[in-house]
């Protein structure tokens, strides 16, 4: 039931990315006027001391460190589990999210924010969803899915995921490199490759139960003898 609770979570977090992409490719957008309007409040709220501290923050989660911190943890998974498990799955995660997000940027094709309006480099790349949100959205979430056992240690790590998430992605509204609903969308992308991506890693698993293991193991022609009695 929780399985699929989840797969039912998931997909109506992809189908409302993927509506709104379709909106803004039909120049159907009802949330566009908010979208302004946060813009308006971060233009109307910058200073030079905050906006270096920005910078900094947005800078050190970008795709290339989101990147190495997914391998970080993966290694560190690997190691201290001995098998593939969870270093496949955070990895198969950040990519699935990441993957699907360079897609829909494609295919939506939305312009960013005025470049008059952005801070330092200006980015003129789509918009739709947010790369930088959605990568560390789907590290966060996956690893607080995949390192918690109990309800409650789950929920707060569920709940710091979402809080770090949301000041990345208050970096990037501060910057003027994306709108507020491509920042949400690609939180509701990360959340839905949280939500699938681990079952199908486990999936796998199961039907290939020697990707469990890692590496074989050897053992005595006793040992065996002594195990099929």
């Amino acid at each position: 039931m929780k399985r699929f609770s989840a797969l039912m979570i998931a997909t109506v977090l992809l189908l409302l990315v993927l509506a709104y992409g379709v909106g803004v490719m039909t120049r159907h957008q009802p949330l566009e006027a908010l979208d302004e309007s946060t813009l308006q409040f971060v233009l109307d709220h910058r200073d030079p001391t905050r906006s270096g501290i920005v910078v900094l923050v947005t800078a050190l989660f970008g795709p290339l460190w989101v990147a190495v911190m997914t391998m970080t943890a993966a290694g560190v998974a690997f190691v201290a589990d001995r098998t593939v498990v969870r270093a496949l799955t955070i990895v198969a995660t950040v990519s699935a999210a990441g993957g699907i997000c360079e897609i829909l940027k494609v295919v939506v094709h939305r312009a960013r924010p005025p470049a008059i309006d952005q801070i330092t480099t200006v980015e003129t790349v789509n918009s739709y969803p947010s790369g930088h949100v959605t990568g560390i959205a789907a590290l966060l979430l996956v690893l607080a899915v995949i390192i918690t056992h109990t309800t409650l240690t789950r929920s707060i790590a569920i709940i710091s995921a979402l809080a770090l998430t949301a000041v990345v992605a208050a970096t990037r509204l501060y910057m003027a490199a994306h709108w507020l609903t491509d920042v949400s969308a690609a939180v509701a992308l990360a959340g839905a490759a949280a939500l699938t991506v681990p079952v199908a890693v486990r999936g796998v698993v199961l039907r290939f139960p020697i990707a469990a293991t890692g590496t074989a193991r050897h053992r005595h022609p006793a040992q065996g003898r002594h195990e099929s009695r």
